[in-house]
């Protein structure tokens, strides 16, 4: 079993909890059971369709994916949790911007854990 938790910025918000809160019932619920399987399964679900690395940011950095849905986790090893930065739905011509929006709350996470996160 491994903890799953919404990363919280420093004004108290939680972007990947927000963006679930808003989805479409229809996407929630397979949202949240693909956030299930990754606390029963974690990186098992990489030689699936649900899991994969996001290249470029360094290791343990990965989308959750679920039909057009998708959020950016962090493993933290440290703490064996799986950080949930970033959701969006998955759009051609917006992917990138979306994912270096990941990126940069990725950056902000480990600059939060003061070296305590291994980046």
């Amino acid at each position: 079993m491994y903890a799953t938790e919404y990363f919280e910025r420093p004004n108290g918000k939680q972007p990947a909890k927000e963006w679930l809160d808003r989805l479409p019932v229809k996407h929630q619920g397979p949202v949240y059971d693909v956030i299930g399987r990754l606390e029963d399964h974690g990186l098992d679900l990489l030689g699936t369709n649900m899991l994969r690395r996001i290249e470029g940011s360094g290791p343990n950095f990965y989308e959750l994916r679920r039909g057009p849905c998708r959020v950016t986790v962090y493993h933290d090893i440290t703490r064996n949790a799986f950080v949930l930065l970033h959701g969006f739905l998955k759009k051609r011509r917006r992917e990138r911007l979306e994912i270096d929006k990941a990126r940069a709350l990725l950056r902000e996470y480990l600059g939060s854990q003061g070296g305590k996160a291994d980046g």
